[in-house]
């Protein structure tokens, strides 16, 4: 029978379908019983500890074949694709930078790392990695280069632990993310606020009908610059805004 399951940090919808023995996570996520969440949390991907996901009762499949041939039956399976973008502090991709990146899977239950060595970043700084596996956890790494300031770097990736752009605590980790230093608790109003209003004016170019500067007058931020804010970061894809 269905059972429900209480998100924890690092849970994502990929790992929670594989775990429970389904091959595509929309079986799970499209359920009618997740309509209410998928309404609240328009990534599925990016979900909130405590968050709820009914998990619906597998429905065995039956096919008819004539006997006395060989039958193939391809299984199919949704890949984990992560993708990170370094910029300068200015917004200039760091292009053409050596990586190592070192990738934690989810190998039927059992994390096993894998290293991927030698891949460059891309012209806008990006660099992806995809597996047939859930991702747990990762790290990027930049190999010194011959320019005076292409030091050796790493950056540990917390897979899965973005809370939802709809909540503080997400809007603060995007800003953060992206170096606008928004503060961590969220009690730190003014230095939300701060973070915030800078950024607005760094992208209004880009999003004009980002009209006002700072916060609404509960503290909030206006959807406007919520859409800025996740298709800046790279989360928000084109034709979510309506989920805002």
């Amino acid at each position: 029978m269905a059972k429900e399951h209480i998100v924890q940090p690092g849970d994502h919808l990929l790992r929670l379908a594989a775990t429970e023995g389904f091959r595509d996570f929309h079986t799970i996520w499209d359920d009618p019983a997740n309509a209410a969440l998928k309404k609240l949390r328009f990534n599925p991907n990016v979900l909130d500890p405590k968050d709820r996901v009914v998990v619906p009762d597998k429905q065995p499949l039956s096919t008819t074949r004539p006997a006395g041939t060989q039958n193939q039956f391809p299984l199919k399976r949704s890949p984990s694709i992560l993708t990170v973008k370094l910029q300068s502090a200015g917004f200039q991709p760091r292009a053409g930078r050596t990586t190592q990146v070192i990738v934690t899977i989810d190998e039927g239950g059992t994390p096993r790392k894998i290293t991927q060595d030698g891949v460059q970043t891309g012209t806008d700084g990006g660099r992806t990695v995809r597996s047939g596996n859930p991702l747990i956890d990762a790290e990027l790494r930049l190999l010194a280069g011959a320019g005076p300031s292409d030091v050796a770097e790493r950056f540990p990736l917390l897979v899965a632990h973005l809370p939802p752009l709809s909540v503080r605590r997400g809007q603060q980790a995007r800003l953060n993310n992206m170096g606008y230093l928004a503060g961590f608790q969220e009690t730190d109003i003014e230095q939300f606020r701060w973070a915030v209003e800078e950024f607005q004016v760094d992208h209004r170019k880009q999003f004009p009908r980002m009209k006002r500067l700072g916060l609404l007058a509960d503290n909030s931020v206006d959807k406007e610059t919520l859409i800025a804010l996740g298709t800046v970061h790279g989360d928000l894809l084109p034709g979510q805004e309506g989920s805002l």
